[in-house]
Parts: structure tokens; sequence; C-alpha cells
């Protein structure tokens, strides 16, 4: 499971600035089991830091990193700021920032995380508290923070454990641009594209459904949103698309013919629609775990083909490494690209996500 309700990361050393001296006032509403020495610490730095929920998420990275903060997004897309002074042999805490504003302080001591919930848009903006077991605790060899938060309540069917993972370590620049254009915007989640095996003569193994939203997001520059004229009458939470604008999508990123793509079950002939279910696979980063792909190295045979060879991380699931794959891209005269083949690489270690 991603995070709780967060989108964005600042990790902070519990040292104070010397910058900040003056004292908090005492709480009056301490919530129930917070120190008074963690909420004057997290006043202190908020105040420092000069945060307010007008601030876009990179915004509070920087102005949080600059107070003295180790700084990074939840999405592990943004490299930690002060990355380099985080000693995970110490008592640590950090702050992550949400899209709406809010934050959330995870504060790591002797095996346990207090988490903090704060909302800068109250006049007390330290709205919520809990405690839970910090386990699995590691920098991994991608370079990332990876730890395990475990609720226990009164009975196994009670008990919660969440993966978090952050980019500490500062990307390859010269490999991450082919992150942001080639893996990061269709990801893993739910589909077999980076996944599976396959090339030119066995397209008709891909799951073309579960990766549309990402393919017409690509074309689009806009998320796909289900209007009313879609609705299906076969089934609840089903959607007629028209053949025309699904093919369209799939064919733009994929070199499948329009015949391959008429063999799926989905497809309708009676009145050429796909059905479209988008409950088959719960896209959520807070309901499935999700791999993170990176490209480790980069072939160019000719002008027009890129080979990718791009190592997937399971740190949602407490691994670093979950396997390799080779992606083959054709690249087009116009900017734009095909996926013209995937590898995975066969080893004993490989792991997949439970979709």
């Amino acid at each position: 499971m991603r995070r709780f309700i967060m989108i964005g990361l600042c990790l902070c050393l519990l040292c104070l600035s010397t910058a900040c001296t003056q004292q908090p006032p005492v709480a009056s509403n301490l919530p129930e089991g917070m120190s008074q020495e963690l909420y004057d610490t997290i006043t202190q730095e908020l105040a420092l830091s000069q945060l307010n929920s007008t601030l876009s998420t990179e915004e509070m990275i920087t102005a949080l990193g600059e107070a003295g903060c180790f700084a990074a997004d939840s999405n592990a897309r943004i490299p930690m700021t002060n990355g380099d002074k985080l000693d995970i042999q110490e008592p640590f805490h950090f702050y992550q920032v949400n899209e709406d504003g809010t934050l959330l302080c995870f504060a790591y001591q002797d095996g346990m995380l207090y988490n903090t919930y704060i909302d800068l848009s109250k006049e007390d903006p330290i709205a919520g508290f809990t405690i839970s077991e910090g386990r699995s605790l590691q920098l991994t060899s991608h370079g990332y923070l990876v730890f395990e938060s475990y609720f226990e309540g009164s009975a196994a069917a009670h008990e919660i454990n969440s993966y978090y993972d952050y980019r500490v370590a500062p990307f390859d620049e010269s490999l991450h641009s082919y992150d942001l254009t080639y893996i990061y915007p269709v990801g893993y989640e739910c589909h077999n594209l980076f996944s599976s095996s396959w090339n030119a003569s066995s397209l008709a193994s891909l799951d073309y459904l579960t990766f549309y939203d990402e393919f017409y997001e690509m074309k689009y520059q806009t998320r796909f949103i289900i209007s009313d004229d879609l609705q299906s009458d076969k089934a609840r939470l089903s959607y007629d698309i028209p053949a025309a604008d699904f093919e369209s999508v799939i064919q733009t990123y994929l070199d499948v013919s329009q015949a391959t793509l008429r063999q799926l079950d989905a497809y309708d002939p009676s009145d050429q629609t796909y059905l479209y279910c988008p409950s088959s696979c719960i896209k959520s980063h807070y309901a499935t775990p999700i791999l993170t792909g990176e490209v480790q190295a980069v072939e160019k045979p000719n002008e027009h083909t890129l080979i990718l060879t791009i190592d997937a991380l399971g740190n949602e699931f407490g691994y670093d490494y979950a396997f390799t794959h080779r992606l083959t891209i054709a690249l087009e005269d116009d900017g734009g690209f095909h996926y013209i083949s995937n590898e995975v690489i066969d080893s004993p270690n490989n792991q997949f996500p439970p979709y």
C-alpha cells in the first residue's frame, strides 16, 4: 500500500537549526500519546520553513530543504534534499507533503513510528497523531529509503502493515529522462506491458484494456474521463468505448493491427465498441502496491531505435528489486514513438506484483 493520504515528503533532523530559538507555547490540546517535545519540534520547523497551504508540493519541499530538512516526494520522483546527511542509525523524523497542502510527519526512534497529521489551514496545524511499529528500515542499493509501518489491533484481522519508499540518492540525469518519457507515464500497475515478454508476433498476449487509461493520457495530455454517454447496459461499471477511439489510442504507441485488437473478448462487432471495465483492477496508490522502473542502460543501434535496460523496483513489497526487463522502442521522425518489444530477463530472484 502506497501512502495514507500523502504525495510528497520532507525528512528532518531531530536537532533544530539554531536560527529557531523562540519556544512555542504549550499545546492546550496535545493529541493523546504525543510528547510536548515532538509538538514543539514540529511547530518550530513549520515556522522556520514558513510553510503555508497555498504553496505547491515542490515549493514546500524546497522550503523544508532550505530549513535543514530532508525533502522528497512520496511517489519517489524527486530526490531528497539533504539526503546525503540522512543517517538511519540515529533517530530522525520526516514530513510528507500532500498535494492538498497537508502534511504527515513520521518520527522514527527505537523501532517505533510516531505519526503526526498536519493541516496548515488550521490555527493549530497539528490535527492528529498515531503510533505504529517501524519495521524493515533500510536504504536500498538503488538509493531509496524503505520501511514498513505496522499497526497491531486486538486481533490478527485488524493488523495493518504498509510499505513506504522515498528516493534519497540523486538520479543519474543522463538516464532519468528516459524514465520520465517512456516508463513513468505507463508504469506497471494492473497491466503486463512491462512485466511480460512480447514482440511483434505475440501482441495478442497484451492486456490492452488495462493500459488504455495511460495511453490515453499520454496521447491527449489529459486523464481519461468516463462520460455518461459511454455507459454500457451489459454490466454495471462497464462502458462502451467506440472502436475508432480505442484503436486510435492504442495504435499511437503500439504497432498492433486492427484485426488483432478486434480479436479481444471485449470487442463487440454489433456496435463496434470495446467493453471497458475499470473495476477489473483498482488503480489506486492506496489500494495496490506499485512498482517503480528505473533505466539502468541505454543502447542506440541506430537513430530510430532505443533499447532500454530497466530495473523494476519492488520497494512497496519490502524488497529492493523485482525484475529486469529490456524494452525496445522505435523513434519516429515527428517525435512520437512506438513500443516494439519487451523482454523480461529470466532470474530465480524475479518477483511480480499480485494484480
